[in-house]
């Protein structure tokens, strides 16, 4: 059985996948990377009707990547969805590090604060666990992933999900137009 990893773009996916990929001796299978070796990958946009049809997985992997709920399905044989989430103030930071245009770092952001891809991960997996990653050190992160990855699903603990709800943090702290860009 498979594990995925998925969330916004600058959650930490590959960085916290590879460290779990070693202490479990699973291999990765990264989505992005298999949408431009098929060359999916269009303007930014990714064919996922295409891209689904294209990920092969043939032994259990650690399977890393933002479409992740667009493109892999219950036939996958998923043991497990971990959604990375952070603060979009952090998120903010690190698109400009990155040099995405505003537009695209919007679009990122906007989705980290509605919660686009923990729910179209919740759709298409039926459970998942979301871990705010936010203001953690990566050791810290990758051990959360890792204990809640190989954690008996049978554990009442409300199976390691974090709350979050960015919106109300944004919210309170009247920053709504900042990451909405709301016209005045």
């Amino acid at each position: 059985m498979s594990y995925v990893i998925t969330g916004s773009p600058g959650t930490g996916k590959h960085t916290i996948g590879m460290a779990i990929s070693q202490t479990l001796n699973l291999p990765i299978l990264d989505i992005n990377r298999i949408a431009g070796e098929s060359n999916l990958v269009h303007n930014g946009d990714v064919d996922t009707d295409m891209l689904a049809d294209t990920i092969n997985i043939e032994r259990p992997s650690i399977i890393i990547g933002h479409l992740a709920p667009y493109v892999i399905s219950p036939k996958h044989n998923i043991k497990k969805a971990i959604v990375l989430r952070r603060s979009p103030y952090e998120l903010d930071t690190i698109y400009k590090n990155r040099q995405y245009s505003r537009q695209k770092a919007l679009d990122n952001l906007g989705a980290e604060i509605l919660d686009i891809i923990y729910t179209d991960a919740r759709d298409a997996f039926g459970s998942v666990i979301q871990i705010d990653i936010t203001g953690n050190t990566t050791e810290h992160n990758t051990q959360r992933v890792l204990q809640a990855m190989t954690q008996d699903p049978a554990t009442p603990n409300d199976n390691g999900s974090d709350k979050v709800n960015w919106l109300h943090t944004i919210s309170v702290n009247g920053d709504t137009g900042r990451f909405f860009e709301l016209n005045k």
